[in-house]
């Protein structure tokens, strides 16, 4: 494995690999990111980070196995969870802990031969020569086998102190606390103990006599009160008050508090997996196929993302059924979603109108090849249309490099400072304010033709004009001032209107009525 990389060049190489393109969570995330500080390996590298580069050394487990690996040296959290991924993939490639483990039998047999020879010896008072031979062999082998053990065991906390050597610090603090620390704990032991059986008359073995296995030495009276002893071992868990040493089960035991340590919350798996689910996009520029790589990517660390369920909280038990599991690989189905989900809406509903029969994608493959062919034609589309509005927008500058100006030494002209804004050029040679010949280009004038003739007001128009007009805060509190002034000025008018209408209308009634009251007296 050659060294040189950097933690990002290592992840985000699918990704990374197109020059030009610039990652950010602006192209690469979008939605609330629920749950956001549990989330730690992001679909782009953070931003602004600089990343030292990676050193190597080298793993040498036995006579066939030699291999270089990349030390640790960012101390971003997704680098030491693949510090923590490519540790494991050397274990299985060197097979480092099953050689532990095939070491611990050897020395388990050879343990198991050399006792039943030494309570052999205790019972019959010596050995023959072939079994003093075999004595010899197996000491030997004991001896080589707690070397064998101890020295890759010590190699083992050599090499993952190598892969997360930023972080080794906490790990050192645990390994200290846990293997040399002075502690009561168990400890299996091979142990020699004796029964007692009473002596016949005839000096055989009778039945056992348990109430004499305390006794120091045997009686060998033929009366049938006499006892002899029989030598047997066991293996005993013992309670000791020492440190524990170092062992293939303590390294497993204070990887898992290291872990911990770095990584103090529980349910990093599941905000992993739901930020993947709902909140990552491919950026502009990428391949579908560099995308469903990269999701592969975090899928191959899902394992070692603690999980909710490892929360040892006892108000959670039996309260998380309705939470799946996720520190594990994604499935076939869940990557195929992903990568559906993170394809850009129109992209998306156009697969669906194409696949009416599929509720949701389960052959990758096959994926990755229709959403390649719809995403091409959904860029180029997109680009097109881009183009279009940036020909509208420059329209105006084509005009007038066809001769559409009279006055090619006009203001606004071709290499004037403005050539890259808006501009009017009817409203340019009607004398309008800057205002408004640079808020619209000369086909979207709507006060003057191309004759320069102006045109008949329109509503739209006089908006347009106000539009123009409002450039100060204070000629907008003017304006509502003004405004609420002709309001009240206008309902005066009208109460005085209505008043008038009232009192003629009286006048009128009680002029008919005294004319009539007049009619009747006469």
């Amino acid at each position: 494995m050659a060294g040189g990389l950097t933690y990002l060049q290592q992840f985000y190489g699918p990704l990374l690999q197109y020059d030009g393109l610039k990652l950010n969570k602006k192209n690469t995330e979008h939605g609330m990111i629920r749950d956001k500080e549990l989330v730690l390996i992001p679909i782009a590298p953070p931003e602004g980070k600089k990343e030292p580069k990676d050193s190597t050394f080298e793993v040498e487990v036995g006579p066939n196995y030699k291999c270089e690996f990349r030390k640790l040296a960012s101390r971003l959290d997704g680098a030491f969870v693949l510090a923590q991924y490519h540790f494991d993939q050397m274990m299985k490639s060197s097979r480092l802990d099953e050689t532990i483990e095939a070491d611990m039998k050897v020395l388990y047999d050879a343990e198991t031969e050399e006792a039943d020879l030494h309570v052999k010896e205790l019972n019959d008072g010596s050995l023959s020569a072939d079994d003093e031979a075999a004595q010899k062999r197996v000491r030997k082998k004991i001896i080589e086998a707690k070397n064998d053990i101890e020295e890759n065991v010590e190699n083992l906390f050599r090499y993952y102190t190598s892969f997360i050597q930023v972080r080794e610090t906490k790990f050192q603090i645990v390994v200290s606390t846990h293997c040399h620390g002075v502690v009561d704990h168990d400890r299996e032991i091979v142990q020699v103990y004796k029964e007692a059986f009473r002596r016949n008359a005839d000096g055989t073995k009778g039945t056992r006599y348990p109430e004499k296995d305390a006794e120091r030495d045997e009686d060998h009276a033929t009366n049938g009160t006499g006892w002899s002893f029989e030598h047997k071992w066991k293996r005993a868990t013992v309670t000791v008050t020492q440190p524990r040493g170092k062992s293939l089960e303590r390294f497993r035991h204070c990887r898992r508090e290291h872990i911990h340590m770095e990584f103090p919350e529980y349910g990093y798996a599941e905000a992993q997996w739901r930020y993947m689910w709902e909140n990552i996009t491919i950026p502009q520029g990428v391949e579908v196929k560099s995308m469903n790589e990269q999701i592969e990517q975090v899928s191959r660390l899902m394992y070692l993302l603690p999980s909710i369920y490892d929360d040892p909280d006892p108000s959670l038990a039996g309260a998380l059924s309705h939470i799946a599991r996720r520190d594990r690989s994604f499935g076939e189905v869940e990557m195929c979603q992903m990568l559906l989900y993170a394809m850009p809406l129109a992209v998306q509903d156009k697969w669906r109108e194409e696949n009416p029969r599929k509720r949701i994608p389960t052959d990758r493959p096959a994926l990755v090849k229709e959403l390649h062919t719809l995403l091409t034609q959904f860029r180029k589309n997109f680009k097109k249309t881009q183009e279009e509005k940036q020909q509208g927008k420059g329209g105006d500058n084509t005009q007038r490099q066809n001769g559409g100006g009279s006055n090619g030494n006009s203001k606004g002209g071709g290499g004037s400072a403005r050539s890259g804004r808006k501009m009017c050029k009817r409203c340019d040679k009607k004398g309008e304010k800057d205002s408004v010949k640079y808020s619209h280009h000369s086909n979207d004038c709507e006060k003057y033709h191309p004759d320069l003739t102006a045109k008949v007001p329109s509503r739209e128009m006089q908006v347009h004009a106000m539009e123009q007009e409002r450039q100060t805060p204070s000629s907008d509190r003017k304006r509502k001032k003004s405004k609420k002034s002709r309001k009240a000025k206008k309902s005066r008018k009208q109460r005085k209107k209505k008043k008038s209408r009232r009192d003629s209308s009286s006048s009128d009634d009680s002029s008919q009525s005294s004319s009539s009251s007049d009619s009747d007296s006469s």
